[in-house]
């Protein structure tokens, strides 16, 4: 894991700039996801509302620790 922080993690401050530059320009669509700098597919299927739901059933117990 170490590793791959070493080879892949950024430092806070270059990681939000994008962030920063959608909340100062935002995009019309009232919905957007991002992958690091990279507009992504609303209609892949991982993004469905039913998968999103099964997804919350599976994990939400993560959260309510």
């Amino acid at each position: 894991m170490r590793l791959m922080g070493k080879l892949f993690a950024q430092p806070v401050e270059k990681s939000i700039q994008p962030i920063i530059r959608l909340m100062d320009n935002p995009l019309p669509q009232p919905l957007i996801a991002w992958d690091r700098n990279k507009p992504v597919d609303l209609s892949i299927d991982s993004l469905q509302p039913a998968k999103a739901q099964r997804l919350f059933e599976l994990t939400k117990h993560l959260i309510a620790e």
